[in-house]
């Protein structure tokens, strides 16, 4: 559970130059750890920041002051946070205002004139975005309201409040309108009672002496008009959010109450400066549709543009979308669907380990390239060769390459490329050891690394290297760039080449579209093969299954797997699984003999994710419309290795085929022939499809789920994993259906 707020700021250049991770800590003090951990994620993210800000209550800066000189010592901590790193803190009082902001760390940070509004605005901007306030249904769906009006989206902003320290955030937002005086809270929607609460407990944190408060509902439009408010002056009327700002002005008029008692969290009127509210969401991009009309405008249901066009109403009830609405269609995968460039990466490292996964301290993984050194003759030759002709020249000092063996290898390479043309052959330095360099002897400077993926390891060259070179040129010559999104990679381009007189130069030479996070498929793995051999009774099945949940346990505690091998269940005949000729998404000049099943689950990986990020998506999932993998590709991509790929890489809600009626019976056609065969090649993936439905990545209809079926003489593993899968469904069902 995180103890704070993480988010990125972006401020106004003139106010607060790059990038700020803001870490809000409303209520619960910090320790180290929580410290390191609230920030790793944040890089696993995003890119390194310039500056670290603290926010937190004025009543714990006696506790931060004591706190953080041992924090800053620590080992770990420094490993992720470099010492260039501005770390500050913004202490804010019981009415939500910065009263006191220190530098604790790093590089003097001034803080400016007024900017804590901003930083809240910030904030809530970021919850906004991330938890969907904005509800926007699907191409032919719109919304009916309560009061029977229709739009094309809604505002609710209950989904902001699903995260206790986002919670907390909002609320401090809110306590400058809680005056001396005010003894009740009127919510419109009792969705938002938490906010109330938490807007109380913080105020007596400040001071514990405060008179309590009542909080209380009114339901919203349907309710106001038989709603009394006893001493509405006293009273703080919170709406969730507004469209238009007509239901604020009535309440205001109704109850004779300025615009400071009747405050909105999210307002997206465009005419606002009459009514009062923490965020304003009118211009957000996402608001208006592509004929400018807003998105949220209200119709009467004869007058409904959206029904004119045959559109389907998503009815509500108070807070409760009525889940009949949802729909739920599949997406085949094509040749078409794979990222520019897979063809030509597949070619050049295919079948040569480069590919596996890497075990994450906190139980995941994630795709993981090694290069081996013949790579850079092989794949990267010709290229390195123009590298070093076209960028490798007298004025250059040095060659700094990262700390791991292949960027080493790397630079070794281009250093005796170059070698022949220069008088002078270029000092090769590590990254760790950027401190040896001289100042008055660096001139150009050249940074190789051999894979990224954040790129995080060349953003800390890079700013250590702004006090060393100032600003004298630097190339970053990167083999590998195995990237999330195109925007992420373009935000590393711009911090690397930005330079006040003249932009320094990235070249990458391969690219790869690669998911970033973690992979949770092998972590659920090992805790249901767990489970599943402590089920197991005596006798030689039990021993059977134990010796082979034993085996596969060695491969999945390994941090990494060797060569890129053992990433899946083997068959039900305890072959491996292996990859026959003709993948789609390969070229003819990739053999297929000696692919690993790393190379398999990283072009797989890459598919998948391309079809949910691409300009045109194919997978995606909103609250009215989920799209999921057509059963049907089970059957066209029928190799065991391809099919276990796409059981690991692919999200859970995308193998929900529990859906729909047709879409689970389809599903279990195919896991019941891959039963049935289970000593052919069709049931080369049978464990995987097992495993994939214990650990509820995919899932069926319980009727389909319990016909399934191992066929008489069958290994005892794929029995009796098969019957463990169909109790864990049970389970699921029972802790459903309340007891009588």
């Amino acid at each position: 559970m995180s103890w704070c707020f993480a988010f990125r700021w972006d401020a106004d250049e003139k106010v607060s130059p790059g990038s700020v991770l803001v870490l809000a800590a409303i209520a619960a003090p910090f320790q180290s750890t929580d410290l390191q951990r609230a920030i790793d994620e944040d890089h696993c993210i995003n890119l390194l920041p310039d500056r670290i800000l603290l926010v937190m209550p004025e009543t714990q800066r006696d506790f931060v002051s004591g706190s953080m000189p041992a924090i800053l010592q620590d080992r770990a901590f420094l490993r992720i946070v470099p010492q260039h790193t501005s770390i500050s803190a913004a202490y804010f009082d019981q009415h939500g205002r910065c009263e006191a902001f220190e530098s604790i760390a790093g590089p003097e940070a001034p803080w400016p004139d007024q900017p804590f509004e901003k930083l809240k605005a910030a904030g809530l901007r970021e919850i906004f975005d991330r938890r969907q306030v904005l509800m926007r249904p699907s191409a032919g769906l719109h919304f009916e309201h309560p009061r029977g009006v229709h739009s094309r989206a809604f505002l609710r902003t209950a989904n902001a409040l699903v995260s206790g320290v986002e919670i907390e955030f909002v609320a401090m937002t809110l306590l400058d309108y809680l005056k001396g005086a005010t003894n009740r809270i009127w919510l419109d929607t009792s969705s938002i009672a938490a906010l109330a609460y938490a807007m109380i407990a913080i105020r007596l944190r400040f001071d514990p002496t405060c008179p309590p408060l009542q909080v209380g509902t009114f339901s919203s439009y349907e309710g106001l008009a038989r709603a009394k408010f006893p001493q509405p002056e006293k009273s703080l009327f919170l709406i969730s959010a507004t469209a238009s700002g007509t239901l604020p002005r009535k309440l205001m008029q109704r109850e004779s109450v300025g615009k400071d008692r009747v405050v909105s969290i999210y307002s997206a009127a465009e005419k606002n400066a009459d009514i009062s509210f923490v965020s304003d969401v009118s211009s957000h991009p996402d608001i208006k549709s592509r004929d400018g009309r807003s998105m949220l405008e209200v119709f009467q249901p004869d007058d409904c543009p959206w029904c004119r066009d045959n559109s389907r109403l998503a009815r509500f009830v108070s807070d409760q979308f009525l889940a009949d609405v949802i729909r739920y269609e599949t997406a085949p995968i094509l040749v078409t669907d794979a990222p520019t460039g897979l063809h030509d990466i597949a070619e050049a490292f295919a079948n040569q380990g480069v590919f596996t996964l890497q075990r994450t301290s906190t139980g995941g993984h994630r795709i993981w390239c090694e290069l081996p050194s013949s790579t850079f003759d092989t794949k990267f030759g010709d290229a390195l060769e123009r590298i070093a002709q076209r960028y490798v020249t007298s004025a250059t000092s040095h060659f700094i390459h990262l700390d791991d063996p292949a960027s080493k290898q790397l630079a070794v390479k281009l250093s005796d490329l170059a070698a022949a043309d220069l008088v002078h052959r270029p000092q090769l330095v590590a990254a760790s050891d950027l401190h040896t360099i001289k100042a008055d002897e660096a001139k150009a400077v050249i940074v190789i690394a051999a894979c990224i993926g954040s790129g995080n390891a060349l953003l800390d060259v890079s700013r250590e290297l702004r006090d060393i070179l100032k600003d004298k040129p630097r190339i970053y010559i990167v083999g590998i760039a195995k990237n999330a999104e195109a925007t992420r990679h373009s935000a590393l381009t711009n911090d690397l080449v930005f330079n006040k007189s003249f932009k320094h130069e990235l070249v990458t030479i391969r690219r790869l579209v690669m998911p970033g996070g973690e992979m949770h498929a092998w972590r659920l793995e090992e805790r249901f093969l767990r489970e599943l051999a402590e089920s197991m009774p005596g006798g030689s099945d039990g021993d059977h299954v134990r010796t082979f949940v034993d085996v596969r346990s060695e491969h999945l505690r390994a941090a990494l797997f060797p060569a890129g091998q053992n990433l899946f269940l083997s068959s039900p005949n305890e072959t491996p699984l292996a990859l026959r000729d003709g993948f789609a998404f390969w070229n003819d000049k990739t053999s297929a003999a000696a692919a690993s099943q790393g190379d398999v689950i990283a072009t797989i990986a890459s598919v998948l994710h391309n079809m949910r990020t691409a300009s045109v998506t194919k997978l995606w999932a909103t609250a009215f419309h989920v799209m999921l993998i057509e059963p049907g590709m089970f059957g066209r991509y029928n190799d065991g290795v391809i099919q276990a790929a796409l059981l690991r890489a692919a999200h859970p809600h995308e193998l929900n085929y529990a859906a729909r009626s047709d879409l689970s019976e389809a599903m279990r056609r195919i896991i019941d022939r891959a039963l049935v065969r289970w000593n052919a090649p069709q049931g080369e993936a049978a464990l995987e499809f097992l495993l994939a439905m214990g650990t509820g990545r995919l899932t069926l209809q319980a009727s389909d789920c319990h016909k399934l079926r191992a066929p008489e003489g069958s290994p005892a593993i794929l029995r009796h994993m098969l019957e463990y899968a169909q109790s864990k469904v049970r389970a699921l069902l029972d802790d459903a259906i309340p007891s009588a």
